[in-house]
């Protein structure tokens, strides 16, 4: 019948494939999204302790012996989500008074990638 209305089966096959296709893109676009904010997240939290760390450090310079081992403890920092953090001090052979910092920051269960960041700190002699 030419007269006759509603949709062939051919066009509701097509019609379904069309949407599996653009559901299947949608999936994998909500995947990635969630995939890189948990990474911005992580990222997030080991800068903010890192910038902590280094700051704390800049601040009392002068007060910290750098060529000891320093702790969160020695800076009056907190480590509220447990992060493994790393702080490495190199003093300068040319210039005695300058200091090379390295401070890391990991996940303690691997999820992101270790964040390393470095200063020059300078300690004025008393």
């Amino acid at each position: 019948m030419k007269g006759s209305r509603g949709f062939t089966l051919v066009e509701v096959v097509i019609s379904v494939a069309i949407i599996a296709i653009l559901s299947l893109f949608l999936i994998n676009a909500g995947y990635t999204a969630r995939t890189g904010i948990k990474q911005t997240k992580c990222e997030t939290i080991q800068s903010n302790m890192a910038f902590a760390v280094l700051d704390a450090i800049r601040a009392e310079a002068d007060d910290l012996d750098l060529n000891d081992t320093v702790t969160l403890a020695d800076l009056g920092l907190a480590n509220p989500n447990s992060l493994q953090v790393t702080i490495i001090s190199e003093r300068d052979d040319m210039l005695p008074d300058l200091y090379v910092l390295t401070v890391q920051v990991e996940e303690p269960n691997g999820r992101c990638e270790s964040l390393t960041m470095y200063t020059l700190i300078r300690k004025c002699s008393n």
